[in-house]
């Protein structure tokens, strides 16, 4: 089947293309490739024309992090939400039948043992864009299948991140020889590993009904997976003063396919592996993801006119 990739060259993405790939699939991956300092196509550009013949849309472009989306609220509101129905207003006209969209298990905001009906209190503004772009296309994308994923973590090589927990925690444990936890640590996060991601938003297209689901194979507190990484890679770990985190949830976990064994935080050595060999470039410039973020932001900004502005 022909299938297109928003975001196809990120960290789920790329994995998200590659899974595809290797089941048989014909891949179409549409990447700004800001990360890669490569000004590729928009997916806001797509046309209705483009879109006949494609039989599923994964749309992973997006900003894709809390501080992030906190540089501009309404910007963030515009390519989550707003870029997100447009795009999935032409893939109806244009026939497309399926429309796989991964959100956000930040959108409960806060509880314990949070099923698919447990109310919905985001916090940030980029869990707060997912939350109204899934209550949004409900009402326009054919096919709809979402994906609530936990915290992701894992080696990708073609495109890592490191502003994530378990990421995060392993650069610091090689890097500074210390782990930091921010937030005072007691909260939790479900946690999933982004290859397990791939699949089981693939999984949700290829055999599961329309609708939302929650994945995520485990919730961990943040204090616990410091001290795990810590342990592996035998560095101390540091609670920073900070004010508790508000974001604190536990998402009732499951394999994202059944019988399918998952990936578990200890997947950090091969983290801790990669960086020390120096196969990841993303690890020189960790420190400064969010002034990365706010170039993005600025550079894609300033070609954006808002309704109403």
């Amino acid at each position: 089947m022909k299938v297109l990739v928003t975001g196809g060259l990120g960290y789920l993405g790329s994995e998200v293309v590659a899974a595809l790939k290797i089941r048989g699939h014909e891949v179409v991956t549409i990447d700004r490739g800001i990360f890669n300092g490569d000004f590729g196509e928009d997916f806001r550009d797509i046309t209705v024309d483009s879109l006949e013949g494609v039989d599923a849309i994964f749309h992973l472009a997006a900003v894709s992090n809390d501080p992030a989306g906190e540089l501009d609220q309404k910007f963030t509101y515009h390519l989550n939400c707003d870029s997100a129905v447009g795009l999935a207003e032409k893939a109806s006209i244009a026939g497309v039948p399926a429309f796989i969209f991964p959100s956000s298990a930040s959108v409960y905001g806060a509880g314990r043992d949070l099923t698919i009906d447990s109310p919905k209190e985001p916090v940030s503004t980029y869990a707060k864009s997912k939350w109204r772009a899934e209550q949004e296309l409900g009402n326009v994308a054919q096919g709809l299948k979402i994906g609530r994923l936990g915290t992701l973590h894992g080696l990708s090589p073609q495109r890592m991140r490191f502003d994530l927990a378990v990421n995060i925690m392993t650069l610091y444990a090689v890097r500074k020889g210390r782990i930091f936890v921010t937030g005072g640590g007691l909260q939790v996060r479900p946690l999933l590993h982004v290859r397990d991601a791939a699949r089981g938003l693939i999984y949700l297209w290829e055999h599961q009904p329309n609708g939302a689901y929650n994945l995520a194979t485990e919730n961990v507190r943040m204090i616990d997976l410091a001290m795990m990484i810590g342990l592996q890679q035998k560095v101390p770990v540091e609670v920073v003063p900070d004010d508790p985190d508000r974001r604190d949830y536990e998402m009732r976990a499951s394999p994202v396919i059944p019988g399918v064994p998952t990936l578990h935080p200890e997947s950090s050595v091969e983290i801790a592996e990669a960086i020390r060999a120096g196969n990841l470039l993303e690890a020189e410039a960790a420190p400064n993801t969010l002034a990365v973020w706010k170039h993005i932001v600025n550079s894609v900004r300033a070609q954006v006119v808002y309704d109403g502005a």
